[in-house]
């Protein structure tokens, strides 16, 4: 839910209130049956507020770099067909072991996609991760330090391996 669309329906609830309590006030009889009208518009008031405040919880949480870059709407990261480092095969993505020869699947800390032949990998000083060459760069600019060990990192530290 948008900000705009929360505080459209928090000056709903606050309409709710304020007329239901108008009318329960000015042309309900005084007596047991004007609380119980109050009460039921209460209920109803601070339920469509509660309510907005739940919505508006509910956002998709996406992960955005400071240069603009979205995980989950970014051409950056998209998924794309990957092939088994150590034998061809081809590998899903949700797979942790090639199928064909048994070994692991080693995956980008970015991205979380698994390696595929002729990527461009770079990996940590400190931990050693393996990552896109092009994903790590674009995190070590945003963040300042490694995915995986959270060290303070520069570009320049990255060990630029061979393609995998």
């Amino acid at each position: 839910m948008t900000k705009k669309k929360t505080v459209n329906s928090l000056i709903a609830a606050a309409l709710i209130l304020g007329v239901g309590i108008f009318i329960a006030n000015n042309y309900v009889p005084s007596g047991t049956f004007r609380y119980v009208v109050l009460a039921i518009v209460c209920i109803i008031g601070i339920g469509t507020l509660i309510g907005a405040r739940n919505k508006s919880k509910k956002q998709p949480v996406v992960k955005t770099t400071t240069s603009g870059l979205s995980v989950e709407d970014s051409s950056f990261f998209e998924a794309k067909d990957t092939t088994c480092v150590w034998c061809g095969s081809m590998i899903e993505k949700q797979d942790d072991y090639c199928i064909s020869c048994g070994r692991r699947v080693s995956r980008c800390s970015v991205c979380k996609q698994s390696f595929s032949t002729n990527d461009e990998i770079g990996r940590c000083p400190y931990c050693e991760s393996e990552n896109h060459l092009s994903h790590f760069h674009e995190w070590i600019k945003v963040n300042g330090s490694c995915p995986n060990c959270l060290q303070h990192l520069t570009a320049d530290r990255i060990i630029r391996d061979a393609n995998y």
